[in-house]
């Protein structure tokens, strides 16, 4: 599935950050009065789906993120293999790239779960445009 995000805000907020020790940087989810993360880029790059690196030699300057008033959410239920509702499991959402499964951990943005209620539905909240694959999986007995 692809989702797509929304127009950007018509200005720029600058904004700056001191204190950056040096080392490789993940960026989590940002929420704030009522808008949601859409998307953060560097000179073309996007760093939902790659580390900032700061090496400490230079300021890094030029980053933009992009918020959203438009929340992205996926809901949709669950069937066992005899086609009933499923009544627990969950569903794990992450990118369809292989190759932005690396360097993140499951507390990254990109990657989301889901918990299937008893009537087998599900509902993955605070995405990010982007491509992703789902699957449902089962709780343990």
């Amino acid at each position: 599935m692809s989702i797509r995000g929304s127009e950007p805000l018509p200005s720029p907020i600058p904004f700056e950050m001191e204190g950056v020790l040096q080392g490789r940087y993940t960026l989590g989810q940002i929420d704030t009065a009522g808008f949601g993360l859409e998307g953060v880029d560097l000179n073309g790059r996007n760093l939902l789906t790659t580390p900032l690196e700061v090496d400490g030699s230079k300021e890094v300057t030029g980053i933009v993120v992009r918020m959203t008033s438009k929340r992205i959410s996926l809901s949709g239920s669950v069937r066992d293999a005899s086609g009933a509702p499923a009544t627990s499991g969950a569903v794990l959402t992450f990118p369809a790239s292989p190759a932005l499964w690396r360097d993140f951990g499951l507390s990254a943005i990109l990657f989301k779960t889901s918990s299937i209620v008893a009537n087998g539905t599900y509902r993955v909240d605070r995405l990010v445009p982007g491509e992703y694959l789902m699957i449902a999986v089962p709780d343990e007995d």
